[in-house]
């Protein structure tokens, strides 16, 4: 679900950036991170450097970057090699991004955005239309119901026989970036 707020958060910054900070906007990243405050455990006395590294790795950003090392660079300032501390990306000595890199082209970028706000219109019409169905997906065991806030209101309960999710098979990123290319095409 964060993945698809920052997205959209992204569409809209895009969408509006001449308004807003009166130039072309181009996406370097959508990136998050928990608030929290971060316990640390460990089997044997850290130091202040080792207490400082760890602390660093719970508050790692995650989401998905432009896959230009300038731009990695510019986000982690301090990366000349290997694995960012902040960000969910590396840099190989060879100078290329590392293949654990959460990243994505130019064209890429555009293809979310598309498919999201295409996503955000489709559910609009369907609420205005009516269509309120409780449809919680189910991907492995995760399900958005652990943590969701509205489960009083909404009352889903798997036994009752009219409630189901909607199962997601397990995808690589390749895959789904593939999906959203055909329906991006068939909704043209």
């Amino acid at each position: 679900m964060a993945a698809l707020q920052m997205l959209t958060y992204l569409d809209i910054v895009m969408t509006h950036s001449k308004e807003l900070v009166e130039l072309e906007a181009t996406p370097a990243g959508v990136l998050y991170f928990h608030v929290h405050n971060p316990m640390i455990s460990s089997t044997k006395l850290l130091t202040m450097d080792e207490i400082e590294k760890e602390i660093m790795k719970k508050f790692k950003m995650n989401g998905l970057m432009l896959s230009d090392q300038n731009v990695i660079r510019l986000m982690d300032q301090s990366l000349e090699s290997g694995d960012s501390q902040i960000i969910s990306a590396g840099i190989n000595k060879d100078g290329n991004l590392s293949k654990r890199s959460k990243v994505a082209s130019i064209n890429e970028f555009e293809d979310l955005r598309q498919y999201v706000r295409n996503l955000y219109q489709k559910t609009g019409n369907a609420i205005i239309d009516g269509d309120v169905d409780i449809a919680p997906y189910k991907l492995k065991n995760k399900t958005p119901c652990t943590f969701c806030a509205y489960k009083s209101v909404c009352q889903f309960d798997e036994s009752i026989e009219s409630n189901h999710y909607r199962i997601l098979p397990p995808q690589s990123n390749g895959e789904v970036l593939e999906l959203i290319r055909k329906e991006l095409a068939e909704n043209e």
